[in-house]
């Protein structure tokens, strides 16, 4: 029997006032952090065509910077999605703490989760958001016990070259113990930008697009409310 573990998130008319603070706010306080947080929102705003002569640089990266170039291309990716200027800046700077090198937060998540996850047989890994990346890691921290890892991934910023060039495999490289993976994505969710991920990682990659309720674009219930998404997990438990 297969066990499971749960890893747990025309051109537009671009409106910054509500959320001219969001950048600010939620800006990482270490500097390196704040530099991954920076490329991943300017690597999604390309994504999603900002256009050159909005896609402002910033030099020295302080508050200023992140109130003026970085929240115009927060507010970008808010009119194109179904998410809020605030709510993808919390997203995408927890993914940038994670991912900063000069912190120990990345091994403190993974020692955390390690201690979860069975030393033997086959594991059905399920996750969402930043989730997706601790899983793609602690694929390769397992114990050589596990024999496979089929994975399923939700809301994932895997598609996102800033995200994935810094997993500890090193870029779209699939870990030889994930035996499948299924990818579950929505057009509209502004964490997903980088998807369908079988562009970049291709091998043993199943994507499915899916269109969440109004307001949920990003939520893990909402993804995995869907039959086609749940169905690829519940063939492993069942085996």
């Amino acid at each position: 029997m297969a066990q499971a573990l749960t890893a747990h998130e025309a051109v537009p008319h671009v409106v910054e006032a509500p959320t001219a603070s969001a950048a600010q706010v939620v800006a990482p306080s270490a500097r390196s952090a704040r530099a991954v947080y920076e490329e991943i929102i300017g690597e999604a705003a390309l994504k999603w065509d900002m256009p050159p002569e909005r896609h402002l640089a910033t030099e020295a990266f302080g508050l200023d910077d992140v109130v003026g170039a970085l929240q115009k291309k927060l507010s970008w990716l808010a009119a194109r999605s179904d998410l809020d200027a605030w709510a993808i800046a919390l997203i995408f700077r927890d993914v940038a703490v994670y991912l900063d090198v000069a912190r120990p937060v990345r091994e403190e998540v993974l020692d955390c989760v390690l201690q979860a996850v069975p030393d033997s047989g086959e594991v059905v890994l399920v996750s969402h958001s930043l989730g997706t990346v601790v899983a793609l890691d602690l694929a390769t921290r397992l114990s050589p016990g596990v024999s496979a890892v089929r994975l399923a991934t939700a809301g994932s910023p895997l598609g996102l070259d800033s995200v994935y060039s810094r997993l500890l495999v090193g870029g779209p490289k699939r870990p030889d113990v994930v035996a499948d993976w299924s990818n579950v994505w929505c057009p509209n969710d502004a964490v997903a930008i980088g998807c369908p991920l079988a562009d970049d990682w291709a091998d043993r990659l199943a994507d499915l697009a899916v269109i969440n309720a109004g307001g949920r674009a990003h939520s893990s219930v909402e993804y995995l409310s869907h039959t086609e998404a749940a169905r690829p997990i519940g063939s492993h438990l069942a085996h």
